[in-house]
């Protein structure tokens, strides 16, 4: 599925935004990246969104698949939320975060999803410090741990440009126009490409060559397209893309094609890993088989030795007994080391157990 920019983004908060003045009736965390709210609104039907960070965000259309027994993690969310008004859903400085402020008998909380990098779900009060997150992160520009005050990732509030600063912004990246757009206002590589493809513009074009102007202005446009929310060619969009073609259906919402690419991207990572589950168990069992084969043909040497010794001493019976006893009396007599020189076959004779070492010479055939 294709990670959602923070255009995406946008579009999914204001779908978010009608849960606006309801109430999370119940919470559920069937995995520590993913929650789900079931809201309520007077006189409405019951409302569902569900997050699974850092992939996705939507309205959704139930809650199968929830735990019956929460989690440590989820019971600490539900003392914290559970039964909270949701006042505002906002996108915080046009980052890829989804900022939820709750009240709970006149407590505010700020629940702050990210959907960038690995995800974090955070939950802060009123003052923006942190009393509670999935996990704790040491940035290069600050710390998210527990007890610290919350601080969004440095960069541009990208919906909010003028046209001189989007302007500027570019033509002093560096980058050319797409890797620009991408990363300096960020828009994400889809919609870099789109741009580009709006304007006319190559999109490896140096920055100062490209029209700035007309592609500012067709990125105000884009953000304020109305919504035609559809699948086309197996990507879920907010509106109608020129670099997308190919049949596309159209859905009730966003939040619908996201919903549907979502469970489809899901299906496919579980059969590519129980596909993978399949490869390396063949892999082992193949492995296994090897050193089993090694093994046998191993054995099946020691197999025909040991048969060969056996053979030998049914053959020489009476040689290696008369031997035996030759060395049994010397002992006694403390002649070993005569019967030792007399028998050049003997090898070493042991003194305490009375072991006699031969060496058995095959004749040549």
């Amino acid at each position: 599925m294709r990670e959602l920019s923070s255009i995406d983004i946008r579009f999914l908060v204001a779908e978010l935004r009608q849960s606006i003045g309801g109430r999370i009736d119940r919470l559920y965390a069937p995995t520590p990246e993913e929650l789900l709210f079931q809201i309520r609104k007077a006189g409405e039907s019951k409302l569902f969104i569900r997050a699974a960070v850092p992939q996705v965000i939507y309205i959704a259309s139930g809650k199968d698949g929830m735990p019956e027994r929460p989690s440590g993690w989820c019971n600490g969310l539900r003392n914290l939320i559970e039964g909270a008004k949701i006042v505002d859903v906002l996108q915080p400085h046009s980052e890829r975060v989804v900022q939820f402020v709750l009240e709970k008998r006149e407590t505010q909380h700020n629940l702050y999803l990210e959907l960038f990098g690995k995800g974090n779900i955070i939950i802060t009060d009123i003052d923006g410090m942190i009393v509670m997150l999935q996990h704790e992160l040491v940035l290069k520009s600050h710390a998210v741990e527990r007890g610290k005050k919350y601080a969004l990732p440095p960069g541009t509030d990208t919906f909010n440009l003028g046209k001189e600063e989007f302007i500027k912004l570019i033509t002093e990246s560096g980058k050319n126009v797409s890797s620009a757009l991408s990363t300096v206002i960020g828009v994400g590589s889809f919609y870099a490409k789109e741009l580009c493809e709006r304007t006319g513009v190559d999109p490896k074009s140096e920055s100062g060559n490209a029209h700035l102007d007309e592609l500012y202005d067709r990125f105000i446009e884009m953000l304020q397209a109305p919504a035609d929310p559809q699948i086309a060619s197996g990507i879920s969009l907010p509106f109608t893309c020129e670099t997308v073609s190919g049949q596309f259906e159209t859905t009730p919402s966003f939040s619908v094609a996201i919903e549907k690419m979502y469970a489809s991207s899901q299906v496919g990572d579980f059969e590519a890993s129980a596909t993978k589950a399949v490869d390396q168990q063949r892999e082992r069992l193949m492995h296994n088989i090897a050193a089993q084969e090694t093994a046998i043909a191993k054995l099946e040497k020691e197999q025909v030795v040991c048969q060969r010794i056996g053979e030998t001493l049914y053959e020489r019976y009476q040689e290696f007994e008369s031997m035996l006893n030759e060395f049994s009396a010397a002992r006694k007599k403390g002649t070993i080391d005569a019967a030792m020189k007399k028998h050049l076959q003997v090898k070493e004779y042991k003194q305490a157990s009375g072991d006699v070492v031969v060496e058995i010479i095959e004749p040549k055939s």
